[in-house]
């Protein structure tokens, strides 16, 4: 018996092209012999109840379609669901503004080789990050992370990205994250933070931190070439006391990855703590979450990968 897939697609991921993209990749779906089923997105964390329910039916491949944040969705509702099969595992087709976990896997842009990793059926473990913070309302809250969760600058960046206006939005997707950037890097103040990891600790003033499973966040910068899906840990990548003038004087730098020459951290540690007297926002695979205090795990080996 072929094997049946459940694609679930975020219409609104790449800034609202996805649904205009559809008709192209269901032809090229058809042209390989997989007759998608499909549930649509309707909005914000609906992927996470279909992906749940979807596992709980005996669903055994699930196929997310949309960027970074809608792996997010699927990846909380594959560890939300109540039981799934033990031979239940994961697709991923990229259709979203950054990419940045399918970098990672070589895959960023090439629906042909998505597709023939659905077809061959290449079975991965990789890790996940299981996080517990404050969300917006100050609640304890948890979640799961795929590829990089941060915070410092590029959480209030993700937070000031989300509140953006309607007239704003219209600029699309990286527009929206350029403006955001923008405005953050010249209204932000490094908070004073305590960070505890395995064997490593720190304490002051703090321009950013990442928890990295993929290589690469905000649409290609490459965070921490060093991090491997399938590591058991995470890489930390410490920015301390940085100012916006620095950052501006070497981005390119910044780009090539090159953090470590610029005076940051790259630890490997399976466990994290931060704290903070002041409100430090948190985003998790593209995603505005909450605030500090914040505790990681990196979960070894918790997610099967179809590619």
């Amino acid at each position: 018996m072929a094997q049946s897939f459940l694609f679930l697609v975020n219409p609104a991921s790449a800034g609202g092209k996805t649904r205009n993209r559809w008709r192209r990749l269901q032809s090229l779906l058809q042209r390989n012999g997989i007759h998608p089923e499909v549930i649509w997105s309707e909005r914000p964390g609906h992927l996470i109840d279909m992906t749940a329910e979807a596992l709980e039916q005996g669903q055994t491949r699930i196929v997310a379609v949309g960027g970074d944040g809608t792996f997010h969705e699927v990846v909380n509702g594959w560890f939300k669901a109540k039981t799934r099969s033990d031979s239940a595992a994961l697709g991923l087709i990229g259709s979203g503004t950054g990419g940045d976990y399918l970098r990672t896997l070589g895959l960023n842009g090439q629906w042909n080789r998505q597709i023939e990793g659905l077809i061959r059926g290449r079975i991965q473990s990789v890790d996940v990050l299981s996080l517990e913070f404050l969300n917006g309302a100050g609640q304890p809250s948890h979640c799961y992370g795929l590829n990089v969760a941060a915070f410092g600058l590029a959480g209030s960046v993700d937070r000031c990205a989300m509140q953006s206006g309607p007239l704003i939005r219209l600029l699309g997707g990286k527009a929206v994250y350029f403006w955001a950037s923008l405005k953050c890097l010249f209204s932000y103040q490094n908070p004073v933070v305590r960070l505890n990891a395995d064997d490593f600790e720190y304490e002051g003033p703090l321009f950013n931190a990442a928890l990295c499973k993929g290589r690469f966040f905000g649409g290609g910068i490459p965070i921490a070439p060093p991090a491997d899906p399938q590591s058991g840990k995470m890489r930390l990548t410490l920015f301390p006391d940085w100012h916006r003038g620095y950052v501006l004087r070497h981005i390119p730098a910044l780009y090539r990855g090159q953090f470590e020459k610029l005076g940051g951290s790259d630890v490997e540690t399976q466990h994290l703590s931060a704290y903070s007297d002041e409100s430090v926002w948190i985003d998790v695979d593209g995603e505005s979450k909450g605030t500090l205090p914040l505790k990681v795990t990196c979960l070894p080996g918790q997610l099967r990968l179809c590619y």
